[in-house]
């Protein structure tokens, strides 16, 4: 009778902890509904949260923001054992402030920062209870899944503005093709592990679901940054999966890339790269980012050490990027690639401090799989989808994206691999 008791009680306990971590993720819920859940469609008309300066906008952020500062602060012992675990995300953090110094706009810059600030603490919250990351799990797979059932449906059911562009690329829920296409492999890091679950098969079921619609979404959005970023994801989880030691795996990882090399080279009378290039229907100047790539790297020849302070770059009419703003027909505000954006605006000592972020993140990412399997997978897939989609498209560092929180909710969430406190959920997939 007393085993009864207590077994009872430590069920009880169990779901208390869960319901109380779901607490610590609101402010999390919170920018997940207003970014995956389409701007757009539920706060503005346009559906550009990259618009700083509306009104709705600044209200979800600051209330966010504001909510996990609030969390983070109840729990002091928690907060300062967090800010142990990322003291490289800290260091990057306060480069990037003080940077905001040097900057030729510094009240733009520091709201920027402001933002990045934000986004760090509400992964905190997030993970402030020491509890259980599972339901952090569980909070991304939620959003992801809804967000891609709803730009593929809404689509078909309403086929015009702003859900399809009037070129037939699909927007979805989101403001742009490649926005979608990034929520797209955010949408398979997240899932893709719960394919092989084995214990819950509901999880699993929807798991193929999810991936299956992210990847007719893929393909509708023809964001070529986004296959390319979801097809190297795909490669990397099943070489992570795939149950052979390690040094076989990474004899076989090139295999699949040779392969393909090997069949455009003697089955068509393209090279590789015009292949990969005609294939998505794309110049061979990238849609003009070649060019957009040498004048910024000239930008950073300008002030290579030091950058030219933090998002004081992109600042529109106004400042070092008035000249594309001037001479281009389309809006820009980032040069496609986020590690020459990082370069040019934190220099050379930014670059290096972010770039051992993401080596700290990787080693984490992996130490985090081997101990448990579902939940360090995902958060592993997050930093490769992340690091892929940084090649030709800017998250990194910038205004607020599901990019962007996700990877830096996840970098936060990964000090948990030093931490034997804290519980991920089951160890195994």
């Amino acid at each position: 009778m007393l085993e009864a008791k207590s077994t009872k009680g430590m069920l009880t306990s169990e779901n208390i902890k869960a319901e109380t971590a779901y607490i610590y993720c609101l402010p999390l819920i919170i920018l997940l509904t207003y970014l995956m859940m389409g701007a757009h469609f539920f706060f503005t008309a346009e559906g550009d949260y990259h618009a700083e300066g509306a009104f709705k906008h600044q209200i979800v952020l600051s209330f966010s923001f504001l909510l996990a500062f609030i969390f983070v602060i109840k729990k002091p012992k928690q907060l300062l054992e967090l800010l142990r675990g990322n003291w490289l995300l800290i260091l990057v953090l306060l480069y990037a402030l003080i940077s905001c110094l040097w900057s030729p706009v510094p009240f733009i810059s520091f709201k920027r920062w402001f933002q990045f600030l934000g986004i760090s603490l509400v992964g905190l919250a997030a993970v402030s209870s020491s509890l259980s990351l599972k339901p952090l799990i569980s909070v991304l797979r939620f959003f992801t899944a809804i967000s891609m059932t709803l730009s593929f449906f809404l689509t078909l059911i309403h086929p015009s503005s702003p859900f399809i562009m009037m070129s037939g690329n699909w927007n979805g829920l989101f403001n742009h093709k490649n926005a979608l296409g990034a929520a797209c492999a955010l949408s398979l890091a997240v899932w893709l592990p719960a394919i092989l679950e084995r214990t819950n098969k509901m999880e699993r079921r929807v798991g193929f679901f999810v991936v299956t619609i992210s990847l007719m979404l893929l393909v509708l959005s023809r964001s070529a940054t986004a296959v390319g970023t979801s097809m190297f994801l795909s490669l990397v989880f099943f070489v992570i999966v795939l149950k052979v030691p390690i040094p076989l795996k990474v004899i076989l990882f090139p295999i699949p890339i040779l392969l393909v090399y090997s069949l455009i080279v003697n089955l068509t009378p393209y090279s590789p790269s015009e292949f990969i290039i005609i294939s998505f229907g794309r110049d061979t100047t990238f849609s003009g980012r070649t060019g957009l790539w040498e004048t910024m790297i000239d930008s950073v020849h300008e002030h290579p050490y030091f950058g030219v302070g933090y998002n004081g770059f992109w600042t529109g009419e106004f400042g070092f990027s008035s000249f594309f703003t001037h001479n281009l027909t389309w809006g820009m505000n980032q040069a496609h690639n986020g590690y020459l954006d990082v370069m040019n605006e934190l220099g050379l000592i930014g670059l290096v401090l972010f770039l051992a972020l993401l080596l700290q993140a990787l080693v984490r990412g992996v130490l985090a799989y081997k101990h448990h399997k579902e939940v360090g997978l995902v958060l592993l897939l997050i930093v490769v989808t992340a690091i892929l989609g940084n090649v030709m498209e800017t998250t990194f560092c910038r205004l607020i994206s599901p990019t962007w929180l996700v990877f830096l909710i996840a970098v936060v969430a990964m000090r948990s691999v030093a931490s034997p406190k804290v519980e991920m959920g089951n160890s195994t997939s």
